[in-house]
């Protein structure tokens, strides 16, 4: 959904005029490197605290590794990353660099919308279909073109006219549907990359329609609270866990998986992530990567 997301907030930025690429890449970095910068900050500092937990190495390489977290290396090549889930980052950061080229090359802000969503049509299930067949590296890609396509489909207005209520239980069923999916390991990875690029797909234009069941429950005042700190979260809620769960290893080590205290301690969890992204939102993110840019004072001339 991340990815989904990001296809449809840049591609739709990129396709409405164009940018001058330098500008464009010095906000993306704007965007993402502060807090990032900041949550490994804090990282490097608990691994010389907590060695036992550290995940760099102890010799001479340890200083590649970070470097190649810097620069946003991990998930696009096979290299570990310091904060586990941030090898969503390099997807995204790449997808950042190769748009605004695929955007000019192709000239796509010359095809007709219906043209375009042809593309990205194709482009998913080729992609699906090889998934199927060969374990190829970096499938998840194919989440922001589904993005790029959710873009076009909102700008069409589809499903608009659709008022029924039953739009909204089919999509808010097949979007589970699709999360049981990617759990059940009896089924094709193929079927799984499927089920959920149609389901969050139509989840988004369902709810970016602004009206309808999804649309109000997904725009209640905490879950808007939730997304906007939903970066901050991304990052830091591991190490929040982490810190929950370090304590009670050894209580954890003996019951195992264990189905009542996973329920017992689901709600606690969720809770203890809260403060922590927040206080990371409102110290570094909002400040420094979500401040509006100070307009230049005019000159006045005679």
């Amino acid at each position: 959904m991340f990815f989904i997301l990001s296809g449809f907030l840049i591609y739709g930025t990129l396709i409405r005029k164009a940018h001058d690429y330098r500008k464009f890449m010095a906000r993306r970095v704007e965007r993402i490197y502060p807090t990032f910068l900041v949550v490994l900050a804090i990282y490097l500092v608990l691994s010389f605290a907590v060695p036992s937990e550290s995940k760099l190495p102890s010799d001479l390489t340890a200083a590649a590794l970070l470097l190649a977290n810097i620069l946003l290396l991990p998930g696009i090549f096979d290299i570990e990353a310091i904060i586990t889930v941030a090898w969503s980052l390099s997807y995204e950061f790449f997808f950042y660099l190769t748009v605004p080229a695929l955007v000019a090359i192709l000239g796509l802000r010359r095809w007709t919308p219906r043209s375009r969503i042809v593309l990205q049509v194709v482009t998913i299930i080729a992609t699906v279909w090889v998934s199927a067949y060969v374990k190829a590296p970096h499938l998840r890609m194919v989440y922001f073109v589904a993005g790029m396509m959710v873009f076009e489909l909102v700008e069409l207005k589809a499903l608009t006219r659709v008022t029924s209520a039953a739009l909204d239980v089919a999509t808010i069923g097949l979007f589970v549907a699709s999360l049981v999916a990617v759990g059940a390991r009896w089924l094709n990875g193929a079927f799984a990359l499927g089920a959920t690029l149609i389901a969050f797909m139509l989840l988004c234009v369902v709810s970016f329609r602004g009206y309808g069941v999804t649309y109000r429950w997904l725009t209640v005042s905490p879950l808007r609270w939730l997304g906007n700190m939903s970066y901050s979260y991304y990052l830091i809620h591991g190490l929040s866990l982490k810190a929950l769960f370090f304590p009670m290893t050894s209580m954890l080590q003996r019951t195992g998986e264990n189905a009542p205290v996973f329920w017992a301690l689901l709600l606690p969890a969720f809770l203890s992530t809260l403060v922590p992204s927040a206080v990371l939102f409102l110290l570094v993110e909002k400040r420094w990567s979500l401040a509006a840019p100070v307009a230049k004072p005019a000159t006045v001339t005679s």
